[in-house]
């Protein structure tokens, strides 16, 4: 089954739908999308194809990553319809939330590898949703491995 999300991810996830009385369907709609969209753009690097076609061999993990989802949404839902939502008070609580979301969304997009040190050299991933299939290759295609791909003498000379 394809990973998107509904208006019920955000009413479980991100608000219950009482806060969003008299915002249209087509801006919840919107903004779902595009909150979906920013989520599958960042995590491309690692996952590999959109959004919708990602599958989760985890239940736990899909919810985690539709709450995530549903927090950007509610948070740019309230921004553009002037919506206090649960919590929120004077304090922004919603884009908070929604920035840190997108920034672990960015770390979890950049490719490294797990359990590196430190020490190496190399970036250390942050792990995917449980269940997300990590796509990236364990080297970079083309490139070559081992020794150069030049010869080290001149053709004709003696070794």
């Amino acid at each position: 089954m394809a990973f998107s999300v509904a208006a019920a991810d955000l009413y479980a996830h991100g608000a219950p739908e009482s806060y969003f009385d008299g915002v249209p369907d087509a801006s919840i709609t919107a903004a779902l999308a595009k909150a979906l969209g920013t989520c599958s753009r960042k995590l491309s690097p690692r996952v590999g194809g959109p959004a919708s076609s990602w599958t989760f061999t985890d239940d736990a993990g899909r919810e985690d990553a539709a709450g995530d989802v549903a927090i950007v949404a509610a948070a740019a839902l309230a921004l553009a319809h002037g919506l206090t939502l649960p919590g929120e008070g004077a304090d922004p609580q919603y884009a908070k939330r929604a920035e840190a979301v997108q920034e672990l969304w960015s770390r979890m997009g950049t490719p490294g590898s797990l359990g590196t040190s430190a020490r190496s050299g190399a970036s250390e991933a942050e792990p995917l949703y449980a269940g997300l299939v990590d796509s990236t290759p364990d080297h970079a295609e083309g490139a070559p491995g081992g020794w150069a791909g030049t010869p080290m003498h001149q053709e004709g000379a003696e070794l």
